[in-house]
């Protein structure tokens, strides 16, 4: 099976007011008038193959390109590509495994936000990989476990020295497990626990944890 894509998506931040940040010195700020309207576009074209080469087994590949157009930048573009495989040892029992290579761009927030916004922000390029198994036990109960890795050069989260949103290189390395029971055809429950170890490689402070992103 063949997918194609075709997506124009368009964003717009209108800021007008006045904002209290600009130093004045003794701890002191003064007021500026904020009067803005930006736009951004992301087009992209995408394409995904999913097929079974041998009985029992599934795969998937897929490829993205993207443009990123932003007033007083230069138009960035960007490949994104994909693939997962999924093997079904046992009956019941299913092995699968992905890698990717993602990009997020900023969001206007990120960029245009009168008191934190960064305009020449980076887009966040993530290389992930994560392998698990998908368990059904007697009575259609459903347990998953999954280990992933990302690599994240130019995560973006705000500054707490500068109070603006930022890049940084991050790592996540964790693993999620959950489980799922339908005792009822209208009734389906499900509970979940991950763990997740991050780090920060490159900020003023490296190596601390990153913000809003809970171990547990």
């Amino acid at each position: 099976t063949v997918a194609l894509a075709l997506i124009d998506k368009s964003e717009n931040a209108v800021s007008k007011g006045r904002v209290r940040d600009v130093k004045a010195g003794g701890g002191k700020f003064n007021f500026r008038n904020v009067d803005s309207n930006d736009t951004v576009d992301t087009l992209s074209a995408a394409i995904q193959y999913a097929f079974s080469p041998v009985s029992r087994v599934n795969a998937v590949l897929g490829y993205a390109h993207h443009w990123f157009i932003q007033r007083d930048m230069s138009t960035r573009d960007n490949d994104q590509a994909m693939g997962s495989v999924s093997y079904e040892i046992l009956d019941g029992l299913r092995l699968n495994a992905a890698v990717s290579q993602d990009v997020r761009y900023p969001s206007t927030q990120e960029l245009f936000d009168p008191t934190q916004g960064t305009p020449n922000l980076d887009p966040e390029k993530s290389f992930n990989a994560q392998a698990g198994a998908d368990l059904t036990l007697p009575g259609g109960s459903h347990v998953e476990l999954t280990g992933f890795r990302n690599k994240v050069n130019g995560f973006i989260q705000n500054d707490k020295i500068t109070s603006h949103y930022a890049n940084n290189n991050v790592l996540l390395r964790g693993v999620e497990v959950s489980y799922r029971v339908q005792p009822l055809d209208s009734l389906a429950l499900r509970t979940a626990y991950s763990f997740l170890d991050s780090d920060i490689h490159s900020s003023v402070q490296p190596g601390g944890a990153i913000d809003l992103r809970p171990e547990h």
